[in-house]
């Protein structure tokens, strides 16, 4: 089974996403809401993909480094905001914007099956 973690202050979108998850019955899934449980989360690892809004309150500096070594996506509701993220360097493939939806997810999910290149 593969282990997602979704990171988002808004409780609204973390509802949302529970609710799209619903339909993706072979995966797991924790939620983080604030940066503190995002950084504790993301210490303690294990996770297949990770999906985190662009702005968590409280971060001083998003970190992107991490997009090039693992499936991190970025999230949001600006396109405004996902394009800055891109002039950082991170690949538009890495950023989804906000409403999620089964299209999205089930995209991002088939690049976990085994023996599927990549395409990132």
């Amino acid at each position: 089974m593969k282990h997602i973690l979704y990171i988002d202050d808004n409780a609204f979108d973390r509802s949302a996403f529970e609710r799209l998850m619903r339909k993706f019955p072979d995966y797991s899934y924790e939620l983080a809401g604030s940066l503190e449980q995002m950084n504790t989360k993301l210490a303690q690892g294990g996770y297949d993909i990770c999906l985190r809004d662009f702005y968590i309150p409280g971060e001083v500096e998003v970190d992107v480094s991490a997009v090039h070594t693992s499936e991190l996506y970025f999230i949001s509701g600006s396109q405004h905001a996902l394009n800055k993220l891109n002039d950082l360097g991170v690949s538009h493939h890495h950023t989804l914007l906000k409403p999620l939806s089964f299209e999205t997810l089930s995209a991002i999910f088939i690049c976990l099956l085994p023996g599927l290149k990549k395409h990132f």
